[in-house]
């Protein structure tokens, strides 16, 4: 029989650096990433209290940075820190059970676990998942940029793992992608399951944190990471420019 490969960064899809989407974006909305549904570790309490806290706050849009759901087969022994298998199994247990409050609208992209099934059977399940959530909305596979007016605000599902020092990805990232006349005021990177706040060449960058205990596999490796959300807070002109913010954590530090 042969072997089962190994799905490799290079199979994933290129991020669409032209999916652009324009909406009207509220001056306080939520970040969320990494919530991994179907995962046995999946943090399922502490991400409908985040949406609680969302709804206390007066939050109606909330912005995800990527991996939805857990996948299958993206690392070496994966599926056994699954407690739903296979693309219906996952995309059923999200449906049924991603926080729904009346009120509040998420917009999602891609990651890379979600498109495990996107690259075994060119099956976009967050694109399903959405089709049957009307408080959902596809965002696209990696990448989105919302814009309103003068304002823009990214979400990036990045490749690589864990950095020697947190800012390094999104500098790296930053720095590479060098159009300073195409930058956001605002990028939200998921996959790293950190949190942080950073500046680099006028970007506002935040790390979205994550909704996945750690496993054995993220312990050996020391991918532990931060396991919440943010609150974000923005102070724009009538035209959208951006010129204050106020971050507020909601989760471990």
């Amino acid at each position: 029989m042969a072997k089962k490969k190994r799905l490799s960064q290079e199979m994933y899809p290129t991020a669409d650096l032209g999916n652009v989407i324009k909406i009207p974006i509220d001056e306080t909305f939520g970040i969320v990433s990494d919530t991994h549904f179907g995962s046995a570790h999946q943090g399922l309490d502490n991400l409908h209290k985040m949406y609680d806290d969302f709804d206390n706050a007066g939050v109606e849009q909330v912005f995800h940075a990527g991996d939805l759901t857990d996948g299958e087969r993206v690392y070496r022994g994966h599926n056994r820190y699954l407690k739903h298998h296979g693309y219906e199994a996952q995309a059923n247990w999200t449906i049924a059970k991603y926080p729904e409050i009346e009120g509040i609208k998420t917009y999602i992209i891609a990651g890379n676990h979600d498109l495990s099934f996107f690259i075994q059977s060119q099956a976009d399940i967050v694109k399903y998942v959405c089709n049957y959530r009307k408080d959902l909305d596809y965002a696209g596979m990696i990448y989105a940029r919302f814009q309103d007016g003068q304002f823009k605000l990214d979400t990036l599902h990045p490749a690589g793992g864990g950095y020697y020092s947190k800012s390094y990805g999104v500098q790296k990232w930053i720095r590479n992608n060098e159009m300073p006349k195409t930058y956001p005021d605002m990028m939200v990177f998921g996959h790293w399951h950190t949190h942080g706040y950073f500046s680099d060449h006028g970007v506002d960058a935040l790390l979205a944190g994550n909704f996945q205990d750690p496993n054995e596999y993220h312990i050996r490796r020391g991918y532990t990471g931060s396991s919440g959300g943010w609150i974000v807070e923005t102070d724009r002109t009538s035209k959208g420019k951006l010129e204050g913010l106020k971050l507020d954590w909601r989760g471990k530090k």
